[in-house]
């Protein structure tokens, strides 16, 4: 391989190893415990997907390339300074959608997804061009963007405008200096990030998420407490906080080790804090955010909307994570994460997946389905559209299959069921308890993985720490 130097390629397989993989609660099943790509003809093809008539996609782009990598990061990145390789790889990025518009065949794009990785280091107006070009994009569709505060100016602004971004995603991560040196992020943010979201505000840009996280080393609760309200006093559109969660591998956790107790505690009451300040301000949890309208204007609302149409995710990029929905069931897809393998792949003429399952029209689809939802944090029949029996009036079908499950959760307090079962509802804040819907035979492809590993780094160490054991299908299963 020729385009892209060894000491990139060997700092990728290191974020390979360093990435979760213990399996987020929209990746269903978990990556790791996905068969080979190449088993599926569906993907090794060259014919058109076999989607059903009213399918519409989200494309979400993977941008890999960071100018600095946080201590803490657990995304698929790395630092790169190199402006070839930027270039190098948007080639490569332009290639994959070149092959996917070929098997989309005219199907509708609703939504775009530029996430990283930092895209608004890359030549993202050469890449929307070449997604306009070869897709169908309906309007209207949402247009989100990464972005951080030192990687973004006036003319990036106009440009991201002009093109039709629609939501602008600023992570800051922490108004503490002291976190900022913590976790390897650089100061100057704290002076640029009022300055780019005041000229944000005058390119037209007014749908903008600011993303923090609560709990990171050197970070109190005062001090979180005095950022989120100096946040607030500015009143962007929307407000994403992350819960700090230490993971194995990286260098964060190598200086700090795993978290205590205590420090699981402080941050569990710097969220709770956090949320009650920002309800008093007018701001209201939907979906993946904190926002002042109605979230409608979300782009997760809007991609948790498209798989409970059950329409398909194109993931694009070293990486990428997608959810092809063809007329027989869903098929999950996982892009390589080796530079190496992913080029290689795109001059062959080949879509570079390298993991997949497929999901068959049945329970194990509800099931997935019912993880997706729980970002609402409210299930009703309505939500649950195609999925019901055609003569289910409520979801007491739906709880009757699951029984043991939902019986669980109820006597837990997980869950609450309306009497007359027209709704379930729960605290969208408590989702790892959704893995209880992975039927036995995920969950035998997952403890499989866990005890055979067969990905690079510790594996098995960041799958034991960061989600402990699989949770059974109900009580004592």
């Amino acid at each position: 391989m020729t385009l892209f130097d060894a000491g990139l390629v060997a700092r990728l397989d290191k974020a390979y190893s360093q990435t979760n993989y213990a399996g987020l609660h929209t990746t269903y099943p978990p990556v790791y415990a996905r068969g080979a790509a190449a088993q599926e003809a569906a993907l090794s093809g060259t014919a058109p997907f076999d989607f059903p008539a009213w399918n519409a996609c989200t494309l979400y782009l993977h941008f890999p390339f960071c100018s600095s990598k946080c201590s803490f990061c657990r995304q698929f990145s790395c630092a790169v300074g190199d402006r070839k390789h930027y270039a190098a790889y948007t080639d490569l990025l332009c290639r994959e959608l070149a092959l996917y518009s070929d098997r989309l065949a005219g199907s509708r794009v609703s939504g775009l997804y530029f996430g990283g990785g930092t895209p608004a280091l890359f030549d993202f107006e050469r890449v929307f061009a070449e997604t306009a070009r070869r897709f169908n994009l309906a309007a209207p569709y949402f247009f989100n963007m990464e972005a951080t505060p030192c990687s973004l100016d006036l003319d990036k602004l106009r440009a991201m405008k002009r093109i039709g971004v629609t939501r602008l995603c600023v992570g800051l991560q922490s108004m503490s200096p002291a976190v900022l040196k913590a976790i390897n992020r650089p100061a100057a943010q704290l002076k640029a990030f009022p300055e780019v979201y005041g000229q944000a505000l005058r390119a037209g840009l007014d749908n903008i998420c600011v993303e923090l996280v609560c709990g990171l080393p050197e970070e109190t609760a005062d001090s979180f407490r005095q950022g989120l309200s100096a946040l607030i006093a500015m009143r962007p559109a929307g407000i994403h906080i992350y819960k700090f969660s230490q993971i194995p591998s990286t260098p964060l956790f190598r200086k700090y080790g795993p978290q205590t107790e205590s420090q699981l505690l402080a941050t569990q009451a710097m969220y709770k804090e956090g949320a009650a300040l920002l309800d008093s301000a007018g701001y209201r949890y939907y979906g993946d955010d904190f926002s002042r309208d109605s979230g409608q204007r979300n782009p997760m609302i809007h991609r948790q909307a498209e798989y409970a149409g059950f329409n398909s995710v194109i993931g694009a990029g070293l990486g990428a994570l997608g959810s092809l929905r063809l007329k027989s069931g869903v098929l999950k897809t996982s892009n390589t994460r080796s530079m190496r393998d992913y080029a290689a792949a795109l001059s062959g003429g080949r879509l570079p997946a390298e993991r997949a399952a497929f999901l068959e029209n049945g329970d194990d689809l509800i099931r997935a389905q019912l993880v997706h939802q729980a970002l609402f944090g409210r299930l009703t029949r309505a939500d649950m559209r195609g999925l019901l029996p055609a003569g289910d009036k409520d979801l007491k079908g739906l709880y009757g299959r699951f029984s043991r499950e939902f019986g669980f959760l109820q006597k837990e307090g997980k869950i609450k069921i309306a009497a007359d079962f027209s709704e379930m509802t729960w605290d969208p804040s408590d989702l790892p308890w959704f893995r209880i819907f992975y039927s036995p035979a995920v969950l035998e492809r997952c403890e499989a993985a866990i005890e055979r590993p067969t990905f690079p780094g510790d594996f098995q160490t960041i799958c034991r720490l960061r989600d402990g054991d699989f949770l059974p299908a109900g009580p004592g299963g």
